[in-house]
């Protein structure tokens, strides 16, 4: 599903990004107070019998003068993100379940834990006026509502997947697409195989207009 060229592209933007980071680390991660408490730092959670939600959390601070804990989730983008991935609630609710479930797990207040994306850029735009930076911070909402929406989410997921007792449900399931759904799908171009082949049309690249 790859090439030696697209690898090769892939690789460098990781060379790219790692450099970009080795200079300006000091700009995102301050030694002042703070301590790493580690790297795929993981969590499980019992959602149903047999059923288990686990995860491995990227990085986490802990400030001790404030005593607040801080989660960071590393997501690489092409580009950057726009309104609508700093919007789309299935993407949010993963770094808004660490939170509650890193609270529960290790005895920790909620209310003393802090959540942060940072975004790797893959591409940046090299003619822009200004210099462009290649890691973007994004701090979402975290709210005792937001968490209650996050975790509805997985409970709903959970309970049309598995029984009560935790058995897969077996069964026909209604398609329910949204509108980029297709975007990475690999049969997106295989009528015979999906009714919705020509539908997905691909965003045009802000750089490109």
């Amino acid at each position: 599903f790859s090439s030696p060229e697209e690898l090769s592209e892939f690789a460098e933007d990781g060379v790219q990004i790692l450099r970009y980071f080795k200079r300006k680390v000091s700009n995102y991660f301050s030694k002042t107070g703070w301590h790493l408490v580690g790297c795929e730092i993981p969590i499980s959670h019992n959602i149903l019998p047999n059923v288990y939600y686990q995860g491995s959390l990227d990085i986490v601070l802990y400030h001790e003068p404030t005593n607040k804990i801080q989660i960071i989730d590393l997501k690489t983008s092409t580009r950057t993100w726009y309104d609508k991935q700093k919007k789309d609630e299935t993407k949010l609710a993963q770094l808004l379940l660490y939170k509650k479930l890193f609270s529960e797990q290790y005895n920790f207040p909620i209310n003393n834990i802090e959540v942060k994306f940072i975004i790797l850029k893959r591409k940046i735009n090299t003619e822009s006026d200004f210099v462009e930076k290649r890691f973007q911070e994004f701090i979402p909402a975290s709210g005792k509502g937001k968490i209650t929406k996050a975790y509805s989410l997985l409970e709903n997921f959970a309970n049309s997947t598995f029984t009560e007792h935790g058995e897969l449900r077996m069964g026909e399931f209604k398609k329910n697409i949204s509108p980029n759904s297709c975007m990475f799908c690999l049969y997106r171009d295989l009528p015979q195989h999906c009714s919705r082949n020509g539908v997905f049309k691909k965003a045009p690249d802000p750089f490109d207009i």
